[in-house]
């Protein structure tokens, strides 16, 4: 039992060492969170493999990707205006979000580490925030 621990301990401290090492080629964890007081946001962000995607969010919003050293993490929302039918008035429309008021906050963390954040409080504003993964 106490053997088990032990290696169990000396597993751990090689892996936690293997991460501080920065070796080309390697990976990081790259995390985009998206806040603020606004309720929807319209986010481009690129993604595992140099993808860049493009979804509308209802705020927060938390995503984790592994991105290769050298690569660009990059990350904007955009505050935007959003309806849906008014299911209490026919023909109605209900506003989710008018893309004017509020703020929406971005930042970006590498391992752990934030590395970039910005803020937009504008109608329709964009938070942009982007860094090298290193």
């Amino acid at each position: 039992m106490r053997v088990m621990r032990i290696v169990t301990i000396l597993a751990l401290v090689a892996f936690l060492g293997t991460l501080a090492r920065v070796q080309p080629g390697e990976v990081r964890i790259v995390e985009y969170d998206i806040d603020g007081t606004a309720t929807y946001a319209g986010v481009t962000w690129n993604a595992a493999a140099g993808a860049t995607e493009q979804k509308q969010f209802k705020l927060p919003v938390h995503e984790s990707f592994r991105i290769a050293t050298g690569e660009l993490a990059y990350l904007s929302a955009q505050k935007v205006n959003v309806t849906r039918p008014d299911p209490l008035q026919k023909g109605g429309i209900e506003i989710l979000s008018d893309g004017v008021h509020g703020t929406v906050h971005v930042t970006i963390h590498i391992n752990w580490r934030l590395v970039s954040e910005a803020t937009a409080d504008a109608p329709f504003g964009i938070a942009k925030a982007s860094a090298k993964v290193e």
